[in-house]
């Protein structure tokens, strides 16, 4: 074999050698804020994105878009923002107060409004973020076993929050307080308000902390509100200061976790998506995201000349329309409105379980629309056999009912599913009326 044929097969074997040593070796973290979704860091996004989407029951994904195109999005759904000190423009502050009119709720997290911006001179609250986190200190703090490392963050909320709009009343979570102990350097910052303005704007502190951090010169007894509500039009505005607890290394934290789900929760009414700058190689609010999402039209508006002149042509086109279609009427054939199936289906339907005499799948249905009503209505959860006594007691007391009977009702069903028994139908209509009668309680 000759010299140079060794000599490459040495420098092919150490370039093996040196991958696998490589793949073998443990990689360090990287402890930089970037809460993007495919970011397996302690402060990225993907284990937080994993578990939201397995969580929330309306639907959960994170999304490229950005805020503008969130707000015209056809389909309205809750909006979360979350980032590190970002600003919000004026063009982001009307997307925003577009969604809240259609009854969504924002919730916006290190969202950087400092006073004096435009964003709070409208909402009348804000927050200065910084990011201070410091992982030597923290991990030396832990090796002593210093308490000084620590806060508290007290969870204070009111049990239902109602809008003016009756149709697109959204409940609160009936959380009881609570307190959790965090990490003070997982504070980016505090919400600050103008007190007067923001209480005629309904607005109350979720969360909020006593002791803060020692630079902060605030008498004894002072709070420091970390998280805010806001209703807003036909929807909600939430803003919290912790941004780094809603990352993989705070979902996954067993202090911090139920905090950050309990304000998840504020999103659960309808489907959520979650703006995320990596997905989009951009950002998804502030100057940046309206330069990426400047169209045609927006350009237009931006000059007056233009928009006068598209203005103009707008009215023109009107006019014209009006008198081509006066000179131009036809008579309009009358159309017989489509026939509605609907009943016919329902004794469809209803033939065929009468033919099958599946009484026992009839119960179940009943009993499944009945859970997913208190679910949905009271955020009461009868599959959580944990908290089953809880929350028959709870049932008991919306209902006026005796919680034995309900009780018995329960176990009933739930018998029957597990057994997977038949029965009769005197039975069956017996445990339907029960429920019947429950619902009409509620």
């Amino acid at each position: 074999m000759k010299n140079t044929v060794r000599y490459l097969l040495f420098i092919v074997a150490l370039v093996v050698a040196v991958v696998v040593f490589q793949m073998a070796m443990p990689h360090r973290f990287d402890w930089t804020p970037s809460f993007g979704h495919d970011d397996k860091n302690p402060f990225g996004g993907y284990v937080f994105d994993s578990l939201m989407a397995q969580t929330l029951p309306q639907g959960y994904r994170a999304e490229g878009t950005t805020l503008r195109q969130a707000a015209h999005d056809s389909v309205l759904r809750n909006v979360l923002v979350v980032t590190d000190g970002a600003r919000l423009t004026s063009a982001n502050v009307t997307d925003i107060s577009h969604l809240l009119s259609r009854g969504a709720t924002v919730m916006l997290v290190g969202v950087d409004i400092p006073p004096g911006d435009s964003a709070y001179a409208v909402y009348h609250m804000g927050t200065t973020t910084y990011n201070h986190f410091d992982l030597q200190y923290v991990a030396r703090g832990i090796a002593k076993h210093s308490p000084y490392i620590y806060d508290t963050i007290y969870y204070r909320y009111s049990p239902r929050v109602q809008t003016a709009d009756t149709r697109c009343r959204q409940a609160g979570p009936r959380y009881a307080n609570a307190e959790y102990r965090v990490l003070d350097d997982l504070v980016c910052s505090y919400i600050e308000s103008d007190t007067a303005r923001a209480h005629r704007g309904k607005m109350r502190a979720i969360a909020y902390m006593a002791k803060g951090h020692s630079y902060m010169d605030q008498p004894p007894g002072h709070h420091f509100t970390v998280a805010a509500l806001q209703p807003r039009g036909r929807g909600r505005l939430v803003l919290v200061s912790t941004p780094l607890l809603f990352t993989n290394y705070g979902i996954l934290d067993p202090a911090s976790r139920p905090y950050v789900l309990r304000l998840m929760n504020l999103l659960s009414a309808r489907a959520t998506v979650r703006l995320d700058a990596s997905m989009a190689g951009g950002a998804v609010i502030g100057t940046e995201a309206d330069r990426h999402n400047e169209t045609a039209l927006s350009f237009i508006a931006a000059h007056t000349a233009l928009r006068w002149a598209y203005y103009t042509l707008l009215v023109g086109l009107v006019l014209f329309f009006v008198f081509s279609a006066k000179r131009r009427q036809r008579v309009i054939p009358i159309i017989t409105a489509p026939a509605n199936n609907d009943l016919e289906f329902v004794k469809l339907i209803g033939r065929l379980y009468f033919e099958r005499h599946d009484n026992a799948d009839l119960v179940l249905k009943r009993y499944a629309a009945l859970a997913d009503t208190l679910r949905t209505d009271e955020d009461i959860d009868l599959t959580d056999r944990r908290r089953l006594e809880a929350n028959l007691e709870e049932v008991a007391q919306l209902t006026g009912l005796p919680v034995a009977d309900i009780r018995r009702l329960v176990n009933e069903v739930r018998n029957l599913r597990d057994q997977q028994l038949q029965v009769d139908d005197a039975t069956m209509m017996r445990l339907v009326r029960q429920m019947d009668e429950l619902t009409q309680r509620l």
